[in-house]
C-alpha cells in the first residue's frame, strides 16, 4: 500500500537570510510528503522550530507525522543606520564659555532591520561655545553623527572686586598714587574670572589731603 517514508523541503523560504530582530518569514516554503511509491504531496500543516533572532547560522526544523528535515538560515548583526533628536534638551540656549548640557533630550537609533530605540544618554555631545550666536551642538553615537541648533549668548559682568591690595598703602601728603602690585578682577555670569588690573580707571585719591 502507498505510505509516506519521509517529508522534504523541496523549495525553500524566499528569505533565508536575515536581520538581528527580524522574525522567520515561511512565504515561499514548500514542504512535500514523500510515499513509497515515488510520488510527493505539498502540505501545509507542518510545524516550525529552530529560529531565534539572534545572530548566528540556525537550523530550521520542518516536522509532520513523525517525519523531519531541516536547512539552515542565516541571522547577521542589526546594524545603526541612523540617529535623530526626538526631543530636545531642555536648555538650548547658553552662555559664553560654560558646557553643554544635554538633559531632557531624547536619541532615536535606528536600526536597518526597522527597530528603532529612544535613548536618554550614552552619546556625547560637542559644541564651540566660545562663539556667540547661533550654532549647532553635535550628538554622535555608534559612529554615527546628527546636530541640534543652539544659541550661545554673551557673558555679563556681574561684579569687579579688588582682590590684592597695591603695594603701598600709606602715603606721605603730596605723593601721587601707586597702583602697583593692585590687582583687580572680574566676575562673570558664566563662572569665570578675568585680571582686568590695566583696564580700570581709579579715581578717589587726593595726594594733597591728608586722610
Amino acid at each position: 500500500p502507498r505510505a509516506p517514508v519521509s517529508i522534504a523541503v523541496t523549495k525553500k523560504p524566499n528569505k533565508q537570510s536575515y536581520i538581528e530582530g527580524q522574525a522567520f518569514d515561511p512565504a515561499g516554503m514548500v514542504v512535500a510528503v514523500l510515499y513509497n511509491d515515488g510520488t510527493e504531496e505539498a502540505i501545509g500543516d507542518y510545524q516550525i522550530g529552530g529560529y531565534d533572532s539572534t545572530p548566528g547560522t540556525k537550523t530550521i526544523t520542518v516536522t509532520y507525522g513523525g517525519f523531519r528535515t531541516s536547512f539552515t538560515v542565516t541571522v547577521r548583526s542589526k546594524q545603526l543606520v541612523s540617529i535623530a533628536v526626538t526631543t530636545p534638551p531642555r536648555r538650548t540656549a547658553f552662555v559664553e564659555g560654560t558646557e553643554l548640557d544635554t538633559a531632557g533630550m531624547v536619541v532615536t537609533l535606528t536600526y536597518d532591520n526597522g527597530n528603532t530605540q529612544a535613548i536618554t544618554s550614552g552619546w556625547t555631545e560637542t559644541a564651540d561655545l566660545s562663539r556667540v550666536g547661533q550654532t549647532q551642538m553635535t550628538i554622535a553615537y555608534g559612529g554615527l553623527s546628527t546636530t541640534y541648533p543652539i544659541t550661545v549668548t554673551a557673558k555679563t559682568l556681574q561684579r569687579i572686586a579688588v582682590t590684592k591690595l597695591p603695594s603701598k598703602t600709606r602715603y606721605i601728603q603730596g605723593e601721587a598714587f601707586s597702583s602697583a602690585g593692585m590687582t583687580v578682577t572680574a566676575y562673570y555670569d558664566n563662572g569665570t574670572t578675568g585680571n582686568i588690573t590695566d583696564k580700570v580707571r581709579i579715581t578717589g585719591y587726593s595726594g594733597s589731603t591728608v586722610g
